[in-house]
């Protein structure tokens, strides 16, 4: 008899801890679930839709932001749909088929999800879109993104506007590595501090004569205030410099990306860049 009673015991215990676990894990996807649909209010109700100009939106909380059979923890991705209200022809980035090298995850930054470029082959760790065409050369940029290496000697592209010419953000290969705003072939803008493997949020703004880059909010120069761009050709790229093997590609997280064709004004960039340092946790200075 006290052996059964034992047995009985032991599986009253393993049913409570059982129950305690599945508890637990369930209202950790509560509050997962909860932060997302935060985050999706957040971008619903943005000043980004409603300033003028806006010619990209790619960001990873929203329903419409990728393929539903794709949008799953570590699954390859074919698409990041571009959610710009103001275009009725979409710029979504794509590829024709999926690899391991560009994957969806579910927590990137502040437990939202992200697309992840794994930075191992050029060829395959990209998504593009159609090329953006600047108007009077100018234009504005927002990134938030997470490196997850920092290595001197390793470029990185995290985006860029044209396979040749235009403009692109990168993590450049310096000993230590800096923020780089890129013109090819005509200058790089790059930050005052060293890149890091923290959640960071990217802006810049270009007038067509001047550039300026900040880095949560906080300029960052560039030390090249001066700059002109060649004509973007071909396509946008996310994720790398391009889509050749001779292109380094990003290793970590990008988030949301957002484009407008003209410089805005102090007043607008610091509208979008709360918007996204509350939603992506993110403190702006």
């Amino acid at each position: 008899m006290k052996r059964a009673f034992s047995l009985i015991e032991l599986s009253v215990v393993i049913l409570i801890i059982g129950i305690l676990v599945a508890g637990v894990t369930q209202s950790s996807r509560l509050v997962n679930q909860m932060r997302l649909n935060s985050a999706r209010a957040q971008t619903q109700s943005s000043p980004v839709a409603g300033i003028k100009d806006l010619v990209l939106w790619l960001e990873a909380t929203s329903e419409n932001s990728f393929i539903t059979t794709e949008a799953g923890g570590g699954s390859p991705l074919t698409a990041w749909y571009d959610t710009n209200p103001q275009a009725v022809v979409k710029n979504h980035a794509t590829r024709v088929t999926s690899n391991a090298n560009v994957t969806y995850e579910d927590n990137a930054i502040n437990s939202l999800p992200g697309v992840y470029f794994n930075g191992t082959a050029a060829t395959t760790s990209n998504l593009a879109g159609n090329v953006i065409t600047s108007h009077n050369n100018a234009f504005s940029f927002f990134l938030v993104s997470r490196l997850t290496e920092t290595t001197t000697g390793n470029w990185r592209g995290a985006f860029f506007n044209g396979s040749s010419g235009g403009w692109g953000y990168q993590k450049d290969g310096l000993s230590p590595s800096k923020r780089d705003l890129v013109f090819p072939g005509v200058v790089d803008s790059y930050s005052t501090t060293n890149i890091t493997t923290n959640a960071e949020l990217i802006s810049a703004t270009h007038t067509g004569t001047t550039t300026a880059l900040y880095l949560n909010g906080a300029n960052e120069g560039p030390s090249t205030t001066s700059a002109s761009m060649n004509s973007p050709v071909s396509q946008y790229i996310v994720g790398n410099h391009g889509t050749t093997g001779a292109t380094p590609p990003w290793m970590g997280y990008l988030c949301e990306i957002i484009v407008f064709d003209r410089a805005l004004k102090t007043e607008e960039r610091r509208a979008v860049e709360a918007y996204l340092g509350k939603k992506w946790g993110i403190r702006v200075i």
